[in-house]
């Protein structure tokens, strides 16, 4: 039996459930390598477009982990621009309620403060006090069909995290500064980011932790046709 189920019994239904980004995490508890080798191990199994398994991730911690995250915030300070588009006007609402109960809610940081809210971007980019970062990269060369297979991969690693008792938060804004990633951990020219995650523990004892994200109802995207 895996040593991930014998530890946290759950169904995919209570994961999928019970599963929240986590932002704040408990900086000096690391996460240990054999579960996370259990981890990708298992998650090797999702489905991929013509099985072709796109996914490349590399695992980022300790000192190495300090200096893309030192040079990530530099950026931000230095006000240099991510190399990621806005989403389209017309989720621009759904961004904007994201980010209000985020500050708001979670860190009690008012709309009009500015200063509060770039420091919450400096959080971002130290993935909230994760002491571990995975980056899933896939080949430039592969399509649309593959980001979704991506998508199916990080949900079962997430999910897999989940069971372990090991929180996580997805963070696409990593995609924002390659140049970054290519200077500390030699990341090919032949790779692109599709996101980075935090992984550790949730501090619960941390309010932002405790606040839940809204959800749209199922049905407003779901429809059925006979």
């Amino acid at each position: 039996m895996s040593n991930l189920r014998a530890s946290r019994p759950l169904s995919v239904s209570q994961a999928v459930s019970q599963r929240h980004s986590i932002h704040s995490f408990i900086r000096d508890r690391p996460v240990p390598r054999e579960t996370l080798e259990e981890v990708f191990r298992i998650a090797q199994n999702s489905a991929s477009n013509f099985n072709i398994q796109p996914w490349e991730v590399k695992v980022i911690t300790g000192e190495k982990l300090s200096k893309v995250q030192e040079k990530l915030v530099n950026n931000v300070q230095s006000g240099k621009p991510m190399q990621i588009p806005d989403p389209p006007a017309k989720f621009r609402d759904r961004v904007e309620k994201q980010g209000s109960v985020l500050h708001g809610e979670g860190f009690g940081i008012a709309r009009e403060d500015k200063t509060g809210r770039r420091e919450v971007l400096k959080l971002n980019f130290r993935s909230y006090g994760a002491p571990c970062m995975a980056l899933f990269c896939m080949d430039k060369g592969l399509a649309t069909a593959d980001v979704a297979s991506m998508g199916i991969y990080l949900e079962n690693v997430i999910l897999l995290l989940w069971e372990q008792g090991l929180g996580s938060i997805p963070q696409m804004t990593m995609a924002g500064y390659p140049e970054v990633f290519k200077e500390e951990i030699g990341l090919s020219e032949d790779l692109q980011i599709i996101c980075g995650l935090g992984i550790g523990y949730p501090d619960e004892d941390a309010n932002v932790v405790k606040v839940r994200m809204p959800k749209r109802r199922w049905e407003e995207h779901v429809t059925f046709w006979e």
